[in-house]
């Protein structure tokens, strides 16, 4: 009645003005638009997510649809009685929390509308609209602007492939891997070589993945793998793609092969050869012996000779077994195995020859890295075709032999391996000389030159000099100033004593004391020209027992030069020329010390001191 009333006291101009008036503000006003929003950026399937319509001008009902269908709504939500009810079942219920909810401003209306949807994958890209209804205003019915639903969607690897022409590769050349995904939101693509599951590349939120392998190696031939995640997808989507790299015969790096024997006669010789290759090679032997030079193939079941090939195609690793039994002296050479595929030839050489001393360890070298503590290091060689042994001797340079400690002796950690041992208990400052001794039962060899290195000088010792250098200049001064009165004191009394005797005749008694003095070096002194080499190796000659260590029971032994020897250049002594009972009489019989020198000698015979 007040509405009607309030028309009827104006005029019909008046009347369109005011409509006019309020068309404009709600077509201006965007505080009027009702807006439809998502309650986050993107939907998870399965799980639920909030349409929410925001209405400023109040409304009564509030309907949600999903385009194209604009006829059916999918949600429906009424205030009545300051309650918000789902309308879009019949008869209508009370909201709740998993279905829908709003926000009221009186008995009959409301300001937000919600409505709860569970999305699922398919879902993503669909337009959604919610539309007001408030018969009170101007426009009952108001639409909002389209809302795009966007749904996260777990990674699928949509495409696998290497950009390049052949599916073979050659050694030297670089291929691009490329990886393509869909997913929402972008995902994490990561590259593996299966091989050992290493991690080659790691690209995050990004659609598409390339991994670059530039110069292809054999070793590089594989699965690789594209590993794909993102933030809804709880495992990894993974999809392998091969690469082949093909690569000429060549000894496999990952085999640390021995390459020489030695034998006695009538023993079984097995020499194994280990190839990298891809494809498949081919293998020939051939055998060249030692005397006549002349060389030969190696035909299996022939010449007490037996091949046996195989082939691993996952590691490329190509094998190749010779065998022969029964060795005799015209078996003794060198034994080639020559591997063949399509991209070339490569060959492996095997030297075997008779059982003999090792050869001498190289590559020595000695470091001190505090005051009494030295790191001796060196690298073995071939033993002689039997179980060797390193021992390590060491010497002071004021000092002419060298002192072999027994714990110190040192396994063989295999032919071109590296042996290292730590040596405790050194005095600080000094300068410590090191040899050592490969050993088997054929004899011995040692470094071609000693190494050495020079201990710390200890904080305790360096403060102590620190100390001495103040103190002695201070003693200097003083017993020369004592010198000097002393002999101030004795120039006066041989001149008071000369002035008595002026004229007298004078005579000096004879020195007695001196006559009988002779001035001459020291027997057997040598010249430092003339000095032996202390380390030269034992000539196997000389060798006649397994092993002159084992015999000698001590802790320390001590091998020396000969001094006086000009003969045979400086070989340790051996036990030759002496009978067994003999040998083991003066080894054992002198308990008196369990320090040894062995002194080499060319001339009047081989002797043992004992010190």
């Amino acid at each position: 009645m007040y509405i009607q009333n309030q028309h009827v006291s104006v005029s019909n101009s008046d009347i369109k003005i005011h409509w006019i008036i309020l068309l404009l503000l709600a077509v201006s006003s965007p505080s009027d638009a009702v807006t439809l929003t998502g309650s986050s950026e993107y939907a998870v399937p399965g799980t639920e997510f909030t349409l929410t319509c925001d209405v400023p001008e109040e409304a009564t009902l509030v309907q949600f649809y999903r385009r194209p269908n604009v006829t059916t709504p999918v949600g429906s939500v009424q205030v009545g009685g300051d309650q918000c009810y789902n309308t879009q079942v019949n008869p209508a219920v009370p909201c709740t929390p998993d279905v829908c909810s709003c926000v009221t401003s009186g008995e009959t209306l409301g300001t937000v509308f919600r409505w709860i949807i569970q999305p699922q994958t398919g879902d993503h890209g669909s337009v959604w609209y919610c539309t007001r209804t408030n018969l009170n205003l101007p426009d009952p019915a108001l639409d909002s602007d389209d809302y795009t639903l966007t749904v996260a969607v777990p990674p699928r690897i949509s495409n696998l492939k290497i950009e390049t022409e052949d599916v073979n590769l050659t050694e030297g050349s670089s291929i691009s891997l490329v990886c393509s995904v869909e997913s929402f939101p972008p995902s994490t693509i990561q590259w593996f070589y299966k091989a050992n599951n290493t991690v080659l590349l790691t690209t995050p939120d990004v659609l598409e993945s390339t991994y670059t392998l530039t110069n292809a190696d054999c070793l590089d031939t594989g699965l690789y793998t594209c590993s794909v995640r993102n933030s809804v997808s709880n495992t990894a989507v993974t999809r392998g793609i091969p690469v082949n790299v093909l690569c000429k015969p060549r000894e496999d790096p990952r085999v640390n092969g021995n390459h020489r024997f030695g034998l006695t006669t009538s023993d079984d010789l097995t020499l194994t050869a280990m190839f990298l290759a891809n494809p498949e090679p081919s293998f020939m032997w051939t055998f060249q012996d030692l005397a006549n030079k002349t060389t030969s193939e190696l035909k299996n079941g022939t010449d007490s000779f037996i091949i046996r090939n195989s082939f691993d195609r996952m590691n490329l690793s190509a094998l190749s077994m010779g065998i022969r039994k029964d060795m005799h002296e015209d078996m003794y050479g060198t034994y080639t195995v020559t591997a063949t595929n399509s991209q070339g030839s490569g060959r492996i050489n095997f030297s075997v020859e008779a059982q003999g001393k090792p050869n001498p360890p190289y590559e020595g070298i000695a470091i001190c890295p505090s005051a009494d503590q030295a790191i001796l290091i060196w690298r073995s060689a071939f033993d002689g075709g039997s179980t060797q042994t390193f021992v390590v001797g060491k010497r002071i340079r004021t000092q002419g032999i060298f002192v072999i400690d027994r714990q110190l002796d040192t396994p063989d950690p295999g032919q071109h391996r590296t042996a290292i041992i730590s040596i405790y208990g050194l005095t600080g400052g000094t300068q410590y000389f090191f040899v050592v001794f490969a050993v088997n039962k054929f004899g011995n060899s040692t470094f071609e030159r000693d190494v050495n290195c020079t201990t710390q000088v200890s904080q305790v010792h360096a403060s102590a000099c620190g100390t001495d250098s103040m103190y002695v200049p201070g003693v200097v001064l003083t017993i020369t100033g004592v010198i000097t009165l002393l002999f101030t004191v004795g120039l006066e009394i041989i001149f008071r004593r000369n002035r008595k005797l002026c004229c007298s005749k004078l005579q000096l008694p004879k020195q007695k004391e001196f006559q009988n003095i002779q001035l001459s070096e020291r027997d057997g002194t040598p010249h430092r020209d003339n000095e032996r080499s202390l380390y030269d190796q034992l000539d196997t000659n000389d060798v006649a027992k397994a092993s002159v260590y084992s015999e000698l029971g001590g802790h320390h032994h001590v091998y020396q030069n000969d001094p006086v020897s000009e003969g045979n250049g400086g070989q340790y002594e051996a036990l030759k020329g002496r009978t067994a009972s003999n040998v083991y009489e003066e080894l054992h019989s002198q308990t008196a010390s369990e320090t040894e020198t062995y002194v080499n000698t060319a001339i009047g015979g081989k002797r043992k001191q004992r010190h």
